[in-house]
Formats: structure tokens, C-alpha cells, sequence
């Protein structure tokens, strides 16, 4: 092994760096992602792995022994600085304890040159506050794989059979985007390269593993991938940074190979997939996200029909130009408002440097504007407490960034404790309980309210109360239209 000087300075780290060529690296790199990604369920620690380096330090000969946390997210890191500042055309790669090394450095320059140092630079401690909680999402996403598949499910049926508008070909968009008109077959590819590249490290490899029906379909599996992947060159000067390796997890080697920098990144591509093809589609975004937001109405309703009895919502329409709500919903004692927000974060603040700019973008157009709304609503009714849900349709934020969100300088609402922040899918489940079983939905309502009024040191978020209750699968997703269909093309 060669000798390492165990330094935050970039250049220190930069010189090590460059001993290594890429793409033999990142091989390894994905073959540990992959360890990580199986192991998970059966470890303490979650998705991270706790790895013990022997550090020999110069003129003793008993090694130290330093322990560290090897993380999917680090591994990006670790990938991307790696193709920004070497060449495939070097004598060596990484073995597996060069992996751990690199990696130990690479989080430590991340963590004391990037990240802390933001906290003495900014003025604002909310600032920091909201940094964290961007940091905080990534890892977030990391450790909860099973909702990928749920919000793959409903984009496709959002998409496909709530949207009946006909205003856009959606069939039409993806082939002029991607040269493949079926979302099945983008999608079904795109899972082939995910499981592919768990078990061999190379494109060319996988399509060797698969039983094609003819040469059309791996020429199709080719034009998908290539949708997904950038060469050395685009990541090096991409704007995006390490971010451009979440929408093009494959990556053109020097050689030519196409090769995987995470098998983390591989899922989350799938994720997201057909929705952000579309979405990127229009030059004007705000076109069809606007379309798709209705759809997401249209969607919500469609839910509250399914799970709730028709006098216990309803939908509030504007009135004399006064801001409202969407939905009021009304079950046994808990009266509720809902304010739905399409509006996406964008890819640079999903990380664990997060643009602040970004972050802040996204919390003016959806929560600080949904908070106005709950509020003004809540007066105009002017009959008790409400519980006022944000409803996102992005994952990403946690419900405890809503105290700093609320200590905003811009925000001039008063928190009373009973704003929440909550996902689609939190929605899904909850409702899909509300039909099931109401003394169990009484509990984590209960349970939230408690939570979120006395601060106690324990999670806010209503997924990890539906958890601590049992509630794991999203059995309203499970039972939508065409579900089965699609899992299909996991077997």
C-alpha cells in the first residue's frame, strides 16, 4: 500500500489522489456502494459501515488503528473528486483499503473545509440551520430506498392515467427525448442497468448477462443508458459539481467503457425518471409544471374520495381573490387544512453542501407561501384550532426546518406549533389508515401533535411515527391501478 499524508489541504489530497486511475477506481468505489446497499438491513448502523484502517506512522512500527464511517454519500464524493483531478491512464487503482483511506480524507476536507467553516462565515444562523437540514436530506434519501419505488409508481400514475387532459403526448415527449416512446421500456432498462451493475462492472458486461428477446432491445437499453451517462469532461466542468453524478450516474471511460459510480445513484435515477424527461422537455418548465400541478389536485382528490367519507372534506375554491387553501378535512375531532405545493428542489441543494440560494428559492415559492395561505384560511374560518399541513410533493425537507423557516425574517406568521410539514407519501399512509383503522389514525395523530408541541427529542416527521406504529408500506400504492404491472419489471 502506498503511503498516504493525512491532510485537509486540497492539494495535499489532490496529489493522492491522482496516484489512481479512474476508472478501475470507481469500479471499486461501486462494487462498495453495492456492499453497502445489501448489508444495510442487516446492520445498526443503517447504510453507513464502521471500518478499521491501520494507519502506520513514520518511524513506528505498530500501526494505529482509526475507525471510520464509510457512507454512500461520501463514496460520491469520493467518486467525483476523483474523475476531477485524474486521468484513466495511471499505474494504479484503488484497492478496497485505498477506497476507505481516500474516503477518510475526502470527508474530512468536505466536513472542516466546506462545511464547518460555512457556519463562521455565515451571519445568519438560520442560514446554517438550513444548510444542515439540506445535508441532512441527502443522507435521508440514502437510508429510505423503499420510497424510490413509491414515487416512481406515482409519477407513472399521475402521468398516465389521473392525467386524461390529452394536452401533452407524453409517449411523443419521451421519443423525442430519448429516441424510446414506452415509458416501460425506459423504465424496465433503466432497472436492468441498476441490477446489472451489482454484479459486473462494466455496461458491455451487463448487457452480456441479460437474455435479449433480439438486437433491437439492447440497442433501445443502449440509447436509455446513454440518456444517463457523461464523459470525464462534462462532470469536470458540469455547474451542478458532484450533483451532475445524481441525473448521470453511468460514465464514459477514456477507454470508451461505461461504468457505475453508485448503485445508490443507479435507484435514484430510476426514481424520478420519466417525470424529469417530460419536465425537462419544455423550455418554458413553467408550463407543465403548472399542468402537473393541477394534476397532483386531481390526484389528492382521487385519494380523499378512496379513503374518507364525502362529508369529511371538501375542496376550497378562492374567494374574492382572498388566499385559501386546497382542502379542508375534517375526521372525528382533528379538523385539518392542506395546502399542496408541486414546486420541486432543485438538484444543487439536494447535497451535502447545499446551494443556499436554491433552498431558499424552493422555500419562498412553496412553504413560505403555503404558510400565508394556511394562516389567512384559519382566520377566515375563524372556528378553533387547525392542524395546517404543508403537502409536498418533493421528499426532501424535514419537518423540523419548519421552526427555522418560521424565524425567517420574511415569514410573518407565529408558530403555534401546529404547522406541518408532510409528504405525499406520509399523506398516502395516513388516509390509507384513516380508511383502515381510525383508532390507530387517532393515535398518530395524537402522537404528531405531541411531538410537535412539546419538542421532545425525537423525530417530527410523520413517517417515523407511522414506523414506530408498524406502518411501513404504502398499501394505497400497492393497491393503485397498474402497480402490479410494474413491479413486474423488478423480478
Amino acid at each position: 500500500m502506498p503511503k498516504f499524508k493525512i491532510s485537509t489541504q486540497y492539494e495535499v489530497i489532490q496529489s493522492q489522489l491522482r496516484r489512481y486511475r479512474v476508472d478501475e477506481s470507481i469500479k471499486v468505489i461501486n462494487r462498495e456502494s453495492v456492499a453497502l446497499f445489501e448489508n444495510h438491513s442487516n446492520s445498526e448502523l443503517g447504510i453507513a459501515k464502521m471500518i478499521d484502517i491501520p494507519i502506520f506512522v513514520r518511524g513506528n512500527r505498530i500501526p494505529q488503528h482509526m475507525q471510520h464511517y464509510i457512507t454512500p454519500w461520501n463514496l460520491v464524493d469520493l467518486a467525483y473528486f476523483l474523475i476531477k483531478e485524474s486521468k484513466d491512464y495511471r499505474s494504479s487503482s484503488m484497492d478496497q483499503n485505498e477506497v476507505y483511506i481516500m474516503h477518510e480524507l475526502i470527508f474530512e476536507y468536505v466536513n472542516r473545509e466546506e462545511i464547518i467553516p460555512r457556519k463562521i462565515k455565515e451571519e445568519d444562523e438560520t442560514d446554517f440551520i438550513l444548510r444542515v437540514y439540506g445535508l441532512l436530506g441527502e443522507q435521508i434519501k440514502h437510508q429510505r430506498t423503499e420510497c424510490l419505488f413509491d414515487n416512481l409508481f406515482r409519477d407513472i400514475y399521475i402521468l398516465f392515467d389521473v392525467d386524461k387532459s390529452g394536452k401533452f403526448n407524453y409517449s411523443e415527449i419521451l421519443e423525442t427525448e430519448i429516441g424510446v416512446s414506452s415509458w416501460k421500456s425506459i423504465v424496465a432498462d433503466l432497472v436492468r442497468a441498476w441490477l446489472g451493475f451489482t454484479k459486473v462492472d462494466t455496461l458491455e458486461d451487463v448487457i452480456r448477462t441479460i437474455p435479449w428477446n433480439n438486437e433491437n432491445d439492447i440497442v433501445r437499453f443502449k440509447r436509455v443508458i446513454s440518456h444517463y451517462t457523461a464523459d470525464y469532461k462534462e462532470i469536470r466542468n458540469h455547474k451542478l459539481g458532484r450533483q451532475i453524478l445524481y441525473s448521470k450516474p453511468f460514465v464514459r471511460s477514456q477507454k470508451g467503457d461505461i461504468i457505475s459510480v453508485s448503485t445508490f445513484l443507479n435507484l435514484f435515477v430510476c426514481e424520478h425518471s420519466i417525470f424529469w424527461i417530460i419536465r425537462d422537455h419544455f423550455k418554458d418548465g413553467q408550463l407543465f409544471t403548472n399542468h402537473y400541478g393541477k394534476l397532483f389536485e386531481t390526484y389528492l382528490d382521487e385519494m380523499l374520495k378512496s379513503c374518507l367519507q364525502a362529508d369529511e372534506y371538501m375542496q376550497l375554491l378562492p374567494e374574492n381573490k382572498k388566499k385559501r387553501t386546497d382542502w379542508k378535512i375534517c375526521i372525528g375531532d382533528f379538523k385539518i387544512l392542506v395546502e399542496q405545493k408541486t414546486t420541486l428542489l432543485r438538484l444543487n441543494a439536494k447535497q451535502q453542501t447545499p446551494n443556499l440560494d436554491d433552498l431558499k428559492h424552493f422555500i419562498h415559492h412553496a412553504v413560505l407561501e403555503a404558510l400565508e395561505q394556511l394562516d389567512s384560511t384559519e382566520k377566515e374560518f375563524n372556528d378553533g384550532k387547525y392542524i395546517k399541513v404543508i403537502l409536498l410533493y418533493d421528499d426532501y425537507l424535514q419537518p423540523e426546518i419548519l421552526d427555522h423557516i418560521m424565524n425567517m425574517p420574511e415569514c410573518n406568521i407565529s408558530n403555534d406549533n401546529y404547522y406541518w410539514i408532510m409528504t405525499i407519501r406520509e399523506m398516502e399512509l395516513l388516509l390509507h389508515t384513516a380508511k383502515t383503522d381510525r383508532n390507530l389514525l387517532e393515535e398518530i395523530i395524537k402522537e404528531k401533535i405531541d411531538r410537535e408541541t412539546t419538542r421532545r427529542n425525537e423525530s417530527r416527521t410523520m413517517d417515523d411515527i407511522m414506523r414506530k406504529k408498524g406502518i411501513i408500506k404504502n398499501e394505497y400504492i400497492a393497491q393503485m391501478k397498474g402497480v402490479r404491472e410494474i413491479m413486474a419489471l423488478y423480478s
